[in-house]
């Protein structure tokens, strides 16, 4: 027991583990494991240190893995929409050239297209959710999209993406193509 207290990620790990066999684990207490699975100003410079740091995330993901899937779908979403922030947030104090990072955002990326499948809503919305990824879709912390979703939404509901973009194209003012001349220079 005092090598687990001892030991913050140790610690961490076993009370996931306690908390997913007691069943105690609703939507906060799990925006809470995720919060201390994804620790921000680590500052961790050192290959090594950036290596450890995103395998004790993912190990800890991996944990909550099950909790998460035991939610209702949109608060699935939700969740999993936060760990990817927090992901990014992490960037800030901990250098990851080495790109150790990109394993639990595969995870959460699984994770997310599974709930995504699980979702009630229509195809409409399921497109429109698409649309508003794709744009904030700075760092393809979602994937590729609409390719990476194809498996999990309707063939309907692509149409739909495809025409909601198509909209979003048409609205968009005509690019000019002739070289525009002021006060004699070219711009």
């Amino acid at each position: 027991m005092t090598l687990i207290n001892s030991n913050r990620q140790l610690r961490h790990e076993w009370l996931i583990r306690a908390e997913n066999e007691l069943g105690i684990m609703d939507k906060e207490t799990v925006r809470k494991r995720i919060t201390a699975a994804i620790p921000r100003n680590r500052f961790c410079y050192s290959y090594s240190e950036a290596r450890t740091y995103f395998a004790d995330v993912e190990h800890s993901l991996e944990l909550l893995a099950e909790s998460i899937d035991h939610l209702l779908p949109t608060d699935q979403i939700e969740l999993l929409e936060y760990a990817l922030e927090r992901i990014v947030n992490t960037q800030d104090s901990v250098d990851d050239s080495g790109g150790f990072r990109h394993e639990s955002i595969n995870l959460i990326r699984q994770l997310y297209l599974d709930a995504f499948e699980a979702l009630d809503w229509s195809d409409g919305e399921k497109a429109g959710h698409l649309i508003k990824l794709m744009i904030n879709n700075d760092y393809n912390l979602y994937g590729d999209i609409p390719e990476d979703y194809i498996k999990v939404v309707s063939p309907r509901c692509i149409e739909v993406f495809h025409e909601k973009v198509q909209s979003r194209w048409d609205q968009l003012p005509p690019l000019e193509t002739e070289d525009r001349v002021e006060s004699g220079r070219v711009f």
